[in-house]
């Protein structure tokens, strides 16, 4: 591993050598300033100008890597930590700068799809053939998007029709029986646009009864009203059979298995005036959920829950900044039960919440401050205040951030065999200030931040009690350091490292989240048709449950390495392989959950 590794970057310097050497005249911009990021403070805004934490994953690179899967092309971005009970389909957790699984707000075009009865979010289902672009602002953000955003926000923006009529197919195979074929159909004019993807997954997974199969549809349509309003339309379908081949850890479950179904609806309007922007979205979201086993002691449970959204925004434009007031309506119903009768007989309450927001833009300094008050119909009133900054000086970018988030316990962690009635909601205070600095033109930009959380009443599952339970406190801080290197437009690097102290407070650290993770990548064009991208990540050593002996163990730490390629035959002829696990390590990011072995996959793209 250690000589892979000499290898690898002593490649890299003599490929940056040659490149740099014939290239002195280039000028390689730093690409990311060329995008427009509206997640970070609900505004659309460039991307080099946001003054919080964030990473942008643009197509280019969902492409270059040949992802199927949100969780896989999330495990480069500084701060997250994926956790996946096994092999692609299973049950997937993240964890942004230690925060927990179920503070991660997730949306779809600004949608949010959390799942009502929980707050969680499974990484491991959504496919991401219909995604455009990924924008992920770590640290609290419930000052904008209320409760759920303790860790941080991942929003995914679908693709749009675009002008003229363009069709794609696109179909991959590989180990363990895996297929997966695509297709997409686009069009576009002056009064409106249509985009359409349909997506279909299968594999046999490693084990017996491993198997999953996932079958997606979306549509993304826009009408131009005026040419300064327009209504779109958005729906999104997901339906998925898996197999669990254990009922925990390393014990074979031969039947265990599960069933889900979503449906995502959206219908947003903008209007463009004078000196205001207005953003109205009505939206729907349903989620419904099977699982059985009849060999165990639990062996049914079927989950519906469902929300209705209505929010409101205007972005009103002065000559020193934008000033945003909004609110928004949630009204959630859920309903659950097992084996042992009705949990939850739909169950409903509301969410209510207005804010505000200043963005003020002073020469080289800008300063966001903004606050939020939510109404819980089970848990009143909270507020969530929130500021950041930033300083430009040349190629220097000085910023600091400070905000608080909640999350309110969710009907599961309520009223369910192991809920806890008395569960007060969890409340984050947290701060971060950092630097980012451009080199040489912007060949090289370095970043490090360090952050930092206190988190009152969090709730965790005990043991003992078989029952939620809230902890006093938990503290957790830490650094991200991020080094990007661009020293030809045919070849970039990235290099990610962060060191998380997450304690509990017996000062014990919390499970699942390593002290020392790195990540590294390099994409290369070698000729103009041929791409090669190579992805290494470190997870260290961390504490987790042994849910067979209840105590908690050590889970060993693991390297991981990728490579994707894909050559151009004509311009809409594209062939592509990856080979997941090159190494062929053994590893458990789960603790009793194997994780895949070496898997090898070919493909073909077509568009015309």
């Amino acid at each position: 591993m250690k000589k892979l590794i000499i290898y690898l970057f002593t490649f890299i310097l003599i490929v940056s050598f040659i490149f740099g050497k014939e290239e002195k005249k280039e000028k390689v911009k730093y690409p990311i300033r060329h995008y427009i990021i509206v997640t970070a403070n609900r505004l659309e805004e460039p991307a080099d100008k946001v003054s919080t934490s964030f990473t942008l994953i643009t197509e280019q690179e969902i492409k270059q890597r040949q992802v199927i899967t949100l969780a896989e092309i999330l495990t480069d971005v500084p701060g997250f930590i994926k956790a996946q009970a096994g092999s692609i389909g299973h049950l997937t957790s993240l964890f942004i700068r230690g925060s927990e699984s179920d503070h991660n707000l997730v949306l779809i075009n600004g949608i949010p799809i959390n799942d009502p009865l929980s707050s969680y979010f499974d990484f491991s289902s959504l496919m991401i053939d219909d995604i455009e672009r990924i924008e992920i602002v770590r640290g609290p953000q419930s000052t904008l998007y209320g409760s759920d955003a303790i860790g941080g926000v991942i929003n995914l923006i679908t693709k749009r029709g675009k002008r003229d009529t363009k069709f794609n197919l696109n179909f991959i195979g590989g180990s363990d029986s895996t297929y997966k074929g695509s297709f997409s159909f686009s069009l576009g004019n002056q009064i409106g646009s249509l985009y359409l993807n349909t997506c279909y997954f299968s594999t046999r997974g490693n084990f017996q009864n491993d198997d999953y199969k996932n079958m997606t549809a979306s549509l993304r349509g826009e009408l131009i009203l005026t040419n300064k309003s327009k209504l779109e339309a958005f729906l999104r379908y997901t339906k998925t059979n898996l197999g669990i081949p254990f009922s925990s850890a390393s014990i074979l479950s031969p039947n265990r298995r599960q069933r889900t179904e979503e449906t995502i609806l959206s219908l947003p309007f903008t209007g463009n005036f004078s000196f205001m922007k207005l953003k109205l979205n009505l939206s729907y979201f349903r989620r419904n959920y099977i699982f059985n086993d009849p060999d165990s002691f639990w062996s049914y449970s079927h989950t519906r829950s469902r929300a209705l959204r209505f929010d409101i925004q205007s972005d009103i434009n002065y000559s020193k900044g934008i000033f945003t007031i909004g609110g928004e309506w949630r009204n959630f119903v859920v309903f659950s039960e097992d084996n042992f009768g009705t949990g939850i007989n739909n169950k409903r309450f509301d969410i209510r919440a207005f804010f505000v927001q200043n963005q003020t833009h002073l020469h080289n300094l800008s300063i966001t401050a903004g606050i939020r008050i939510d109404h819980h119909t089970e848990f009143g009133f909270h507020v969530s205040p929130r500021i950041t900054g930033a300083l430009f000086l040349n190629d220097t970018k000085l910023k600091a951030s400070a905000g608080t988030g909640f999350r309110a316990p969710r009907p599961f962690e309520l009223y369910t065999f192991w809920g806890n009635r008395n569960l007060k909601p969890e409340i984050s205070k947290s701060l971060e200030v950092g630097i980012e600095q451009k080199l040489l033109n912007s060949r090289i930009i370095i970043g490090i931040t360090y952050f930092s959380s206190l988190i009152k009443d969090l709730i965790v599952y005990d043991f003992s009690t078989l029952k939620f339970q809230n902890l006093a406190q938990t503290k957790i801080n830490g650094e991200e350091l991020s080094f990007f290197l661009i020293p030809h437009r045919n070849f970039n690097l990235k290099l990610n490292y962060t060191h998380l102290i997450a304690k509990d407070d017996k000062n014990k650290q919390l499970l699942r989240r390593p002290k020392h993770s790195f990540n590294f990548s390099f994409n290369l064009r070698p000729i103009e048709k041929f791409n090669i991208f190579l992805n290494f990540i470190y997870i260290g050593k961390r504490k987790d449950w042994d849910d067979i002996h209840f105590v908690t163990i050590e889970n060993s730490p693991f390297n991981k390495f990728d490579i994707s390629l894909k050559y151009e035959i004509r311009k809409n002829i594209h062939i592509f392989s990856k080979i997941t696990n090159v190494l062929n390590e053994r590893y458990e990011e789960v603790y009793g959950y194997p994780s895949p072995d070496r898997g090898i996959y070919f493909g073909v793209e077509y568009g015309f």
